[in-house]
């Protein structure tokens, strides 16, 4: 009897012994699956901040080559000074200081209904107005910077991306922001910075349309 008792004893220790064994197992597992899991985020932590810093540099460059083009643009005003330039330019001042006297929401509202009716000479004056006034200047640079896109000053609405960016990165409108600044690079020339940025939308927002438009142009200019 005591030796049958031993064994039971016995049995009884390896089996408990067998169950710590595989719960300890199992919690290896676990532990290794969820390091592995931290790994991978911190990966794609790594390579999204990688992502922005190359976005950051690429918005500099485009920036300061912008100033370049704007000393030009002033230099050549200079030298034109043409009496239909200045004819020109009275008008532009006589309706800006008219628009200056309304309240800054009608002048944005004005702004967006010539924006929408594709008046852009008129409305990125009123747009230009609210940014010097730090009306919503976040807005502001990005609606002109979208007037500069579609008017293909494509330089000129980098500059003006980058600027309403700065001001506001997670604004509603940043996916066709980065977009825009995107397809402006690949314009001008710069199609490795155009990629990085096509890149950043698909990795910051993979279930939008811009998304499928960013994956789009990759593929076309791979």
């Amino acid at each position: 009897t005591s030796t049958h008792n031993n064994k039971l004893k016995i049995k009884s220790l390896e089996d408990e012994n067998s169950r710590k064994s595989e719960y300890d197992k199992r919690i290896i597992e676990s532990i290794q699956v969820n390091t592995k899991d931290v790994e991978k985020i911190h990966l794609q932590i790594i390579e999204i901040s990688k992502l922005l810093d190359a976005i950051n540099l690429s918005y500099v460059k485009k920036d300061e080559f912008n100033s370049l083009v704007n000393d030009m643009n002033k230099l050549k005003s200079l030298m034109l000074k043409d009496s239909s330039s200045k004819d020109s330019t009275n008008k532009s001042k006589t309706i800006k200081s008219k628009d200056s006297e309304l309240p800054n929401a009608d002048v944005e509202k004005k702004a967006k209904a010539l924006y929408d009716k594709k008046s852009y000479v008129e409305s990125v004056e009123l747009y230009k107005e609210l940014a010097e006034k730090n009306y919503k200047p976040a807005l502001s640079n990005y609606m002109i910077g979208e007037i500069e896109y579609y008017r293909k000053n494509y330089a000129d609405a980098i500059a003006y991306f980058k600027k309403s960016a700065t001001l506001h990165s997670k604004a509603g409108y940043m996916p066709v922001l980065m977009l825009h600044t995107a397809a402006s690079m690949e314009k001008i020339g710069d199609v490795k910075n155009a990629k990085v940025f096509y890149d950043a939308i698909i990795t910051q927002y993979p279930e939008s349309e811009h998304a499928k438009s960013a994956k789009s142009k990759l593929n076309s200019i791979k």
